[in-house]
């Protein structure tokens, strides 16, 4: 014995979601563009949470300050950008002082200068730049989900 039931309208569904995972780079150039707001709002905000206020002593060196964590030229924040193909979604930098700010330092972690002085001269408390909050996650699963609406 066979049921048989008209299973047009699925299949169909099911063609029109193989056809849109055939080419998923526009569904990965928004997921990064997302991530790239992301970054550029923790920069806005100084933190997502708040990133530790700098010492007196860095504030006093700063040449513009009072100014933004971590954006005393700006270069740091201009150096992220985004990057993606059909099959991932990036958002990155290579400046050297990256990782420092977004994982931290301790005083002299990276040796001393040639007059003995440590690098970097105190410590320096993560302020983590490139990263996701919970409305990022959900702005990505929205992308997700539209991109799926077949």
């Amino acid at each position: 014995m066979f049921i048989d039931i008209d299973a047009k309208e699925p299949l169909k569904l099911l063609a029109d979601l193989s056809r849109k995972l055939d080419n998923t780079k526009p569904l990965m150039g928004n997921i990064a563009g997302a991530m790239m707001d992301a970054v550029e709002k923790n920069f806005a905000a100084e933190g997502r949470p708040d990133w530790i206020d700098l010492t007196d002593k860095t504030k006093d060196k700063r040449k513009n300050w009072p100014g933004k964590i971590l954006q005393d030229s700006g270069q740091l924040a201009a150096s992220v950008n985004p990057r993606y193909d059909a099959n991932e979604a990036a958002v990155g930098t290579n400046h050297v002082s990256a990782p420092t700010h977004q994982f931290g330092a301790k005083e002299g972690e990276y040796g001393s200068t040639k007059t003995g002085l440590p690098i970097p001269f105190g410590d320096i408390p993560a302020r983590p730049f490139l990263k996701l909050g919970e409305d990022d996650i959900q702005e990505i699963d929205g992308i997700i989900s539209d991109f799926l609406d077949v």
